[in-house]
């Protein structure tokens, strides 16, 4: 009994006896061909299933992978523009290695744009430059500032400090005597102006009026004073 207790307990995965076994070992037998033959199929649809499950980890890491070699191949690729100066966005069909077709391009498409704006209205190409102001950066948006000052200045200029002397005295002359008194308010470079002999000599010998003496070459706003004291004068002179 003592020896069918110990076969029992040896055989306990329901393996036949095996006549080569010796007594007291507890080794489990290996199975027969049939048995092995038996747990095959289960086996296979284990291993595929396990098999399936690997190869579906390995097609998730391997786009996961290519996904960031993407994006570091993108960010590559904008770093380097960026390093070349081209900081403008490019469209999805603009070649971004060829520069000369990239430039020809560009201008093709400039030419056609300049057409369009010829062609619209003036509500429509009011409605355009909306539209592209508010898509400019600060950076355009202060050299469209610059471009607008130099056509349309917000500070007006001096047109004596800009045109030759000789032809803003000759301006000048056209004025009359109590505007050219007005005009020497304006600056101490009009009062120069308006004040000097080739304005109002040719008023005072209009009226025969002429200078006493002989004036320095050093000294100015001679005839000035000549056509004022002689109005002076005539203001001051008696009625008959």
């Amino acid at each position: 009994m003592t020896t069918d207790l110990m076969n029992a307990s040896t055989h306990s995965h329901n393996y036949p006896p095996n006549p080569n076994e010796i007594a007291g070992n507890r080794r489990p037998a290996r199975p027969s061909s049939a048995q092995f033959r038996s747990t095959t199929p289960t086996r296979n649809r284990q291993h595929q299933t396990t098999t399936n499950g690997l190869n579906t980890t390995a097609k998730l890491e391997q786009s996961i992978l290519r996904q960031e070699l993407d994006r570091t191949g993108m960010s590559t690729a904008s770093q380097k523009l960026n390093g070349k100066g081209k900081s403008r966005l490019y469209s999805t069909w603009t070649p971004l290695q060829d520069d000369e077709t990239n430039a020809r391009l560009f201008e093709e498409r400039r030419q056609l744009l300049n057409k369009w704006f010829e062609k619209w209205t003036d509500d429509q190409r009011r409605a355009a430059l909306d539209d592209l102001m508010a898509q400019s950066r600060p950076r355009q948006l202060t050299y469209t500032r610059n471009l607008l000052t130099k056509k349309f200045p917000a500070h007006h200029q001096d047109f004596t400090r800009l045109f030759p002397r000789v032809l803003s005295l000759y301006i000048f002359s056209f004025l009359d005597p109590r505007s050219l008194c007005r005009c020497a308010q304006v600056c101490w470079y009009w009062k120069f102006l308006t004040e000097s002999d080739q304005i109002w000599m040719p008023k005072c010998l209009r009226f025969g009026w002429t200078t006493k003496q002989n004036p320095s070459p050093y000294e100015s706003n001679v005839w000035k004073r000549v056509y004022s004291f002689n109005i002076q004068a005539l203001q001051t002179m008696p009625i008959r």
